[in-house]
């Protein structure tokens, strides 16, 4: 990297909130902001099918078609005006003990999502990922650096990802990931 480049990278990290606030290193199920798919919808997304948000959570539960449906309207509320995608499939997660972070519950990696048809009602809503590689949670991996001191080497990391996240984590880590915002 350049030096210029390091600058910003630099500053652009110390924008991003290490706190306890940040969902992406204090992860939390809410009502308003996660929807935890079915299994076979996770793997049909995974393997880059479009699904209506109805074969991902099941709409006649008032509870789910509620954050079902405040989970697309804000999703698509961010992509439309400040151009950020912030609707994730999160998978894997990582729980530590900290003195400055009360949830220590990170998830590590993040699918983005595309809301393929906005504005139409949510039963007719579809989803699917913007791209089958997953992203390594920068926020986790900022908070390792910054305030554990652990510096993960990311491109020893991707490239054992390209063989898919079990040689990396060998587990099933699937079952219950949250659509969630972020």
């Amino acid at each position: 990297m350049t030096d210029l480049t390091q600058r910003f990278q630099q500053w652009a990290d110390e924008l991003v909130d290490l706190s306890g606030r940040n969902d992406l290193i204090s992860f939390r199920v809410t009502r308003t902001s996660t929807v935890i798919p079915n299994e076979d919808a996770v793997r049909k997304l995974l393997s880059g099918e479009s699904l209506l948000i109805g074969q991902v959570v099941d709409l006649e539960l008032a509870e789910s078609k509620k954050a079902a449906t405040g989970l697309i309207r804000d999703a698509i509320e961010f992509d439309e005006q400040q151009g950020i995608e912030v609707l994730k499939l999160v998978s894997g997660f990582a729980s530590w003990k900290s003195e400055k972070v009360s949830n220590a519950y990170a998830p590590l990696f993040l699918y983005s999502l595309l809301v393929e048809n906005p504005g139409t009602p949510i039963g007719k809503i579809k989803v699917k990922l913007v791209d089958d590689e997953p992203e390594l949670n920068p926020v986790f991996l900022l908070h390792l650096k910054r305030r554990v001191g652990v510096e993960i080497n990311q491109d020893a990391l991707e490239e054992k990802l390209s063989d898919g996240e079990d040689a990396v984590w060998g587990g099933h880590y699937y079952s219950n990931a949250p659509l969630h915002l972020s």
